[in-house]
């Protein structure tokens, strides 16, 4: 059944959730293409606008945290086109523009926040820009220089007690060095923390332009996918329950899941061209095992991880597929989680799974608020963009939604084994 659904524009980004004003009560967050290209803040419960900023990229992404502990949390956007020069912004709970720092070039970006440098103070990571989270002022730029989509990862993969940053196919030390290379680059590039083998320390997963790359610690190629797309947000997950996680992509019409090793499991037939968009995790049907959720061109699709069957189709979305993901959380308290996805087409409206009818027991989104648990997460001009993607269909701004549907879902699965169960700017690792 329908619980709420925004009409006001075109939204191209992940939704991320968070009580940003310390209520109590989960606020969805996101860019939406309306004619002054905006912020958008609603009520989780009810759908309804709290405030709105004009002005962002609204093909890019949102992260907020609490960065100067007064118990609110600071929302980060960019602003600027794709490809055209950017700022980062800082806004307080109530919408009020705390700063804004000039940044090169970028398309579809996703900010980051985690104290990088260990010292107590939190960094925000827009592409290769390092900016202290509380004033914007720049800490240290990597030597990166690229407006490839994508979005930053922060993890202390090798369990040193410092943090890396993972950035298109690249990995860097908490000072800014570059330590190594996976892979092929190109226009999309998506880093993924995963744990695939006996040791504690975590193994680097690189969904780029062309293939998905797996790579060891130190930089050792360990496994290659290839394929004649972009690369996109991959759900990571023990799918089938044998104790070893898999990799869910979408590519070239078809959803593919890797075993670890990097050989195919199971493929679904999607409907998508570009094969960019994301997918995230969560266990439906309270099996104990999470389902692949995932947002193509004409559905909302829930696949069977262990066999790949398509066990739930909601038909009430379109999109173009860029970087989006779907982000599942309980936005309204009622001990139960929904799924929110962004729509840029003509059909819209948040539903909720009819399939599922037990209440459970799960924990409210409320974001707890630590330097290093960013707000859930895990992509101008004064007139809605019009991207454009091979293979994937124009996009209209007007009809397009925010949109949702009831997951009945049992339990979150953790960062170590699904990534994109919240958003990509909150990604990280728990080895």
């Amino acid at each position: 059944m329908i619980q709420w659904s925004w009409r006001g524009g075109a939204v191209y980004s992940t939704p991320i959730v968070a009580d940003i004003d310390a209520d109590g009560k989960p606020e969805v967050l996101v860019t939406a293409a309306t004619s002054t290209s905006d912020l958008m803040v609603f009520n989780g419960e009810d759908g309804t606008v709290q405030w709105k900023a004009a002005g962002v990229d609204n093909q890019s992404g949102l992260a907020a945290a609490d960065v100067d502990g007064d118990g609110h949390a600071e929302i980060f956007a960019t602003t600027g086109s794709c490809y055209s020069a950017h700022t980062a912004r800082s806004y307080d709970s109530t919408g009020a523009l705390l700063w804004e720092t000039t940044i090169g070039t970028a398309c579809e970006t996703y900010p980051t926040v985690a104290d990088i440098e260990g010292d107590g103070v939190a960094e925000v990571v827009v592409n290769e820009y390092i900016l202290d989270a509380q004033t914007g002022a720049v800490r240290f730029k990597l030597p990166y220089t690229s407006d490839n989509w994508g979005a930053p990862v922060v993890v202390d993969l090798d369990l040193d007690g410092k943090k890396e940053t993972l950035l298109d196919n690249d990995v860097f030390a908490s000072t800014g060095g570059l330590l190594f290379t996976c892979g092929p680059g190109g226009t999309a590039n998506f880093p993924h923390p995963v744990n695939i083998d006996s040791d504690p320390e975590g193994e680097v997963l690189f969904a780029n332009t062309g293939a998905l790359v797996l790579c060891d610690t130190d930089g050792t190629e360990l496994r290659r996918a290839t394929w004649s797309s972009y690369g996109m947000a991959v759900a990571v997950a023990d799918f089938d329950n044998d104790g070893e996680q898999e990799f869910g992509v979408a590519k070239n019409s078809t959803y593919i899941l890797y075993e670890r090793d990097l050989t195919r499991r199971w493929t679904t037939p999607i409907t998508d061209g570009s094969g960019l968009a994301g997918s995230t995790s969560w266990d439906i049907n309270l099996d104990g095992v999470p389902e692949v959720v995932y947002a193509d061109e004409a559905d909302i699709l829930v696949i069977d991880g262990s066999s790949g069957a398509v066990v739930l189709r909601e038909g009430s979305h379109t999109s173009a597929t860029l970087a989006e993901t779907p982000s599942v959380a309980d936005v309204n308290g009622d001990g139960t989680g929904e799924l929110l996805y962004g729509s840029n087409g003509t059909l819209n409206g948040l539903h909720r799974d009819r399939l599922q009818r037990r209440r459970l027991a799960v924990q409210p989104a409320l974001l707890q608020y630590r330097l290093l648990l960013p707000a859930t997460s895990t992509p101008i001009s004064a007139c809605p963009q019009t991207p454009t993607r091979p293979g994937s269909p124009t996009p209209t701004s007007s009809g397009a939604s925010l949109q949702g549907s009831m997951c009945r879902a049992g339990s979150q699965t953790s960062p170590a084994t699904s990534p994109t169960c919240a958003p990509r700017a909150a990604r990280r690792a728990a080895w």
